[in-house]
C-alpha cells in the first residue's frame, strides 16, 4: 500500500513538473482542447485583455435573444481591419476554440516579436487589426452543450418541439429561437433553398433577413469596422466557400486568395455555381462590400453533431497561418482603396546609445523617418529653422544641408538630392528619411526591423593612408594562384595591362591567395592592396618566369618529353596551366604540334577545301599545312573531322609521313592484318622501336591516343638517330623480352608501351579515361596561329576505321 501511494505521489509530482510553465513564461490562458463554453470564453477574453492590454481590447456588440452579450475582441493596432467570426451554428463551437487559440497565439508572438510562417507578427498586427467575434450564437452553443438546463423551464417545451420531440440537442444548429443565423443575411435571401417554414433545430431562415438579434449585431458591427476581408468559420468537411456572384477582376482576385488559403489549409475549393444559395454572412459581405469573404469548413465531415475535440490539433495546424495571411492581404486591400498607413513609433540609436526623443521616430509604410534636430545635433551639426519657407538648414564642418517640408528635393552643398519621401511635421517636429542621414552627413545607417530601431553610426575621420605594398611570391607560367603577404584584411588585386585577372581579401594574418589564369612567361603583372577606406598601395610589378613544366606533368612519366616540346616552343599547353596529359588528342591538335615541330610553312599552302574546316577555323592553317605536305589527308565525304580523337593507327601514319620513316625490320601484330590501311605505317613505327604494343601482344590500332603519349612519341622521333637504309628481315631476339620486361606484373592492366619510358613509367597509368569536362578545355597548342587560347569544339564521336581514310 505504501509503495502504491509513493508511486502515485511521484506520478503527481512528475505531472506538475511537466505541465509547469517555464520560469518567466506565463501559462496559456485558453485551453482549446475541451468543450469550450460561453462562460469560459468570456473569462478568457477578459484575462487576455489584462495580459496584453496594448493590443487586445474587447466590447459587447449586442445581446443574444436570451440576453447573453455577444463579444468582439480586437487584436492589433492597425488601420486596416480583418473580421473573423465563429459559431454562427450552435454545434460548430470548435470554431470558437480555434478563434480563441488564434487570438492568444498571435498575441504571444506579437509580444515576443516573433516571425511565424514567414510573417512578422508585430508588423502585421501594427498594420491590421484582427477583429474576432468568437461566438456569434451563444444561446445556441449553450443549448447544444448543456441542453435544457441553462434555459428557463417556461421555454423547455418550445425548445423540445423545435428539436422534433427530442431532448438530445447535440444536433442543434440554429439559435435558441430556432432561426438558422447563417440564413439571415440579406443576400439573395428570398431564394434560399431547402428552407424549413417554421422555427426548428436547423434550416429555418426566419421570416425576414436580419430578424434575429444576433444577426442584427453582426451586421451593425461589420458596418462599424468596415473590414477589408472577412472569414466566417464553420464545420465540417474541410472545404472552402469563396464564391458569391463575383465576376471579372473581383472573381480573379478572390479566387487567388482562396487558392492561397487552400494551400495553407489543404481544404478543397467549392466550385462556383451559376445560382448559389445565399443568406450566409460571407454571401452578404461579398455582395455588399465587393470585398473577399471566405467560409472554411473545419474538420472532417461530422454529420449532425459537433466535430470531435480530437481533431483540434489538426485544425490548428491547418489554419494557424490563415489569420496572419488574411491580415497582411487586408492591409494591401486597405491601401489600394485609399487607406492611409498608420505611423508606428520607432527607436533611434546613435553609436549604440538609445536616444530619448520628445517626438519618436516613425515607421510609415516601410520607411523610417527620424527627427532632424535630435539626430543631426547628436552628430555634431547645427540646426536652423526658416519659418517663412518651412526649411531646415543644417551645417557641419564644410557641409550645408537644406530640406523643405513637403518637398522630396533636398540640397547638400547646393547639389540637389532626391528623397524617398518628403519631410513631414509631427507635433512641431520635422522628420526626415533615415537614409538621407547617411547621404547628408556620411553617417552609417542601419535598421533592425524586429525591434523597429534605427541604427546610426557617426562618420569616422577619413583614412587617407595607403596600405603597405604587398610582398608577392614568385610567379611562373604555370602559376594559378598568386600568393604572398600584406596588411590584414586588405583586398589584393592582380592585373595585366590594367585588366583585372583576379582579386581576393587577405586574411587576418595578412596572407593572400589570388586565383588567376596561367600567364605566358615574361608577362608583367601588377599587384596592389586596397584597404576598407579605398586607399590603394603602390603597385608591385611581378614578371612571370618560364618553367619547362605544366601543372600536371611534374612527376609524370612523360615529364621530360613534354618539357622538351615546351622548351622548343612546340607546345604551350592548356589555358589552365596544364598540358592535359590524360586527355585524348584530336586530329587538329596533332596537326598543330607537327606544324611547329617541323617548322612547316603556313603562308603558302594548298586549300584542302574540307567541308568542316573553313578558312576561319582556328586550326585551318595547321591543317592546310600538313595537307600540303602530304602528312595528313581527309576522310571520306571530303571532311577532315578536326575534333575527332586521333587513333594509334592514324598516329603511326602521320608520323611516318611527317618524318619519312623507313622500315628497319619486319614486325607483325595479330590484330593488324596485312590489308589494314595502316599496316605499313604501324610496321615502320614498330620496327624503329618507337612504339610497342599491349601486354597481350596486340597493337589495338583503333584505340585513342592521349596527349602525353603523342608528345612522347613525337619527341622520340625528333631526337632519334638518322635513318639507316638497312632493313633487317627478322625481329631482334630481344624485342619480345623487352616487351615482357617493360610490362612485368601488369598483364591485366593492358597498357600500351611507348619506346623507352623512364623507369617510373612501369607503374604509370597510361589508359586513364579523360574527365567528362576535358572536351571543353582550352588549348594554346597552336601558338603560331593565334596568341590567345582557343576553346576546342565538341569531339565528334569516335568511328571505327573499317575502311582506309585518306591519311597515308
Amino acid at each position: 500500500m505504501k509503495v502504491r501511494k509513493f508511486i502515485i505521489f511521484i506520478s503527481m509530482m512528475m505531472a506538475l513538473f511537466i505541465f509547469k510553465p517555464a520560469v518567466g513564461q506565463a501559462a496559456d490562458i485558453v485551453n482549446p482542447k475541451q468543450t469550450y463554453t460561453y462562460e469560459m470564453m468570456v473569462r478568457d477574453i477578459k484575462a487576455l485583455a489584462d495580459r496584453y492590454p496594448d493590443i487586445i481590447k474587447y466590447k459587447s456588440i449586442g445581446n443574444s435573444e436570451y440576453g447573453r452579450p455577444i463579444y468582439a475582441v480586437s487584436l492589433g493596432t492597425g488601420n486596416a481591419n480583418l473580421f473573423i467570426n465563429g459559431s454562427h451554428h450552435a454545434r460548430e463551437w470548435i470554431t470558437t476554440n480555434l478563434s480563441m487559440n488564434m487570438l492568444e497565439e498571435y498575441a504571444k508572438m506579437y509580444k515576443g516579436q516573433q516571425t511565424f510562417g514567414g510573417f512578422n507578427v508585430k508588423k502585421v498586427l501594427d498594420e491590421t487589426t484582427i477583429w474576432f467575434v468568437p461566438m456569434v450564437n451563444p444561446d445556441g452553443v449553450t443549448l447544444q452543450q448543456f441542453g435544457l438546463s441553462k434555459f428557463p423551464s417556461s421555454i423547455h417545451s418550445s425548445l423540445i418541439k423545435m428539436n422534433e420531440g427530442s431532448t438530445d440537442f447535440k444536433r442543434w444548429k440554429a439559435s435558441a429561437k430556432g432561426i438558422d443565423l447563417n440564413r439571415q443575411y440579406n443576400a439573395d435571401w428570398s431564394n434560399i433553398r431547402n428552407n424549413y417554414p417554421s422555427p426548428r433545430w436547423s434550416h429555418h431562415k426566419g421570416t425576414a433577413p436580419e430578424q434575429a438579434a444576433e444577426t442584427k449585431a453582426i451586421v451593425k458591427f461589420t458596418k462599424e469596422i468596415n473590414p477589408d476581408m472577412a472569414i466566417a468559420y464553420h464545420t465540417s468537411g474541410e472545404i472552402l466557400y469563396w464564391y458569391f456572384h463575383q465576376s471579372g477582376s473581383r472573381f480573379t482576385r478572390d479566387q487567388n486568395y482562396a487558392k492561397k488559403i487552400s494551400q495553407y489549409t489543404g481544404y478543397s475549393l467549392v466550385a462556383p455555381t451559376s445560382n448559389p444559395s445565399g443568406g450566409g454572412y460571407t454571401d452578404w459581405f461579398v455582395s455588399k462590400y465587393g470585398r473577399p469573404g471566405f467560409t472554411p469548413e473545419l474538420g472532417t465531415y461530422a454529420g449532425n453533431t459537433h466535430v470531435p475535440l480530437s481533431q483540434f490539433d489538426t485544425i490548428w495546424t491547418q489554419n494557424k497561418y490563415v489569420g496572419l495571411y488574411s491580415a497582411s492581404e487586408s492591409y494591401k486591400l486597405y491601401l489600394a482603396r485609399g487607406g492611409q498607413p498608420k505611423p508606428i513609433e520607432a527607436r533611434v540609436k546613435i553609436d549604440g546609445v538609445l536616444l530619448s526623443l520628445q517626438q519618436p521616430a516613425l515607421y510609415i509604410d516601410g520607411r523610417v523617418l527620424v527627427p532632424v534636430r535630435g539626430v543631426f545635433e547628436k552628430l555634431g551639426a547645427t540646426i536652423q529653422w526658416v519659418q517663412s519657407t518651412n526649411t531646415v538648414i543644417a551645417k557641419k564642418d564644410d557641409t550645408t544641408v537644406e530640406l523643405k517640408v513637403g518637398s522630396k528635393t533636398a540640397k547638400v552643398n547646393g547639389e540637389a538630392k532626391t528623397l524617398d519621401v518628403a519631410p513631414i511635421i509631427v507635433n512641431n517636429t520635422t522628420l526626415i528619411p533615415l537614409r538621407f542621414v547617411s547621404e547628408a552627413l556620411g553617417a552609417q545607417i542601419g535598421w533592425h526591423h524586429e525591434t523597429l530601431t534605427a541604427l546610426i553610426t557617426s562618420p569616422a575621420e577619413k583614412d587617407v593612408t595607403p596600405p603597405e605594398k604587398p610582398v608577392v611570391n614568385p610567379v611562373t607560367d604555370i602559376t594559378l594562384s598568386v600568393t604572398g603577404g600584406s596588411e590584414a584584411n586588405v583586398m589584393v588585386a592582380v592585373k595585366k595591362d590594367g585588366t583585372l585577372l583576379g582579386q581576393s581579401k587577405a586574411g587576418a594574418d595578412g596572407r593572400f591567395s589570388v586565383d588567376i589564369p596561367a600567364q605566358k612567361a615574361e608577362t608583367v603583372l601588377t599587384i596592389t592592396a586596397t584597404d576598407a577606406a579605398g586607399n590603394t598601395s603602390t603597385p608591385v610589378p611581378v614578371t612571370v618566369t618560364y618553367t619547362s613544366n605544366f601543372t600536371d606533368t611534374i612527376g609524370h612519366w612523360a615529364q621530360q618529353q613534354i618539357a622538351y616540346l615546351k622548351d622548343q616552343n612546340i607546345t604551350g599547353g592548356l589555358s589552365d596551366g596544364s598540358f592535359g596529359v590524360n586527355r585524348q588528342i584530336s586530329r587538329s591538335e596533332s596537326a598543330a604540334l607537327l606544324v611547329r615541330a617541323l617548322k612547316l610553312d603556313t603562308a603558302n599552302m594548298t586549300d584542302p577545301n574540307f567541308e568542316d574546316v573553313t578558312k576561319d577555323h582556328y586550326y585551318y592553317k595547321s591543317i592546310a599545312a600538313v595537307y600540303t605536305q602530304d602528312i595528313m589527308e581527309g576522310m571520306p565525304g571530303n571532311r577532315f573531322y578536326p575534333d575527332k580523337t586521333l587513333t594509334r593507327a592514324e598516329m603511326a601514319a602521320i608520323l611516318v609521313n611527317a618524318f619519312d620513316l623507313k622500315k628497319k625490320k619486319d614486325v607483325s601484330w595479330p590484330d593488324v592484318k596485312k590489308d589494314h590501311w595502316a599496316n605499313e605505317a604501324i610496321t615502320i613505327l614498330s620496327s624503329n622501336d618507337l612504339i610497342e604494343g599491349y601486354p597481350d601482344g596486340t597493337f589495338r590500332p583503333d584505340t585513342p591516343i592521349k596527349r602525353a603519349e603523342f608528345a612522347a612519341l613525337l619527341v622520340r622521333v625528333l631526337t632519334m638517330e638518322p635513318q639507316q637504309e638497312e632493313m633487317p628481315s627478322e625481329e631482334p631476339a630481344d624485342a619480345k623480352e623487352q616487351t615482357e620486361e617493360s610490362n612485368t606484373g601488369s598483364e591485366e592492366s593492358a597498357e600500351p608501351v611507348i619506346g623507352e619510358q623512364p623507369a617510373e613509367s612501369e607503374s604509370a597509368e597510361l589508359s586513364d579515361e579523360p574527365a567528362s569536362n576535358e572536351t571543353s578545355e582550352t588549348t594554346i597548342d597552336s601558338q603560331d596561329e593565334n596568341e590567345e587560347a582557343v576553346t576546342e569544339n565538341e569531339n565528334i564521336e569516335q568511328t571505327n576505321h573499317s575502311s582506309e581514310p585518306n591519311n597515308n
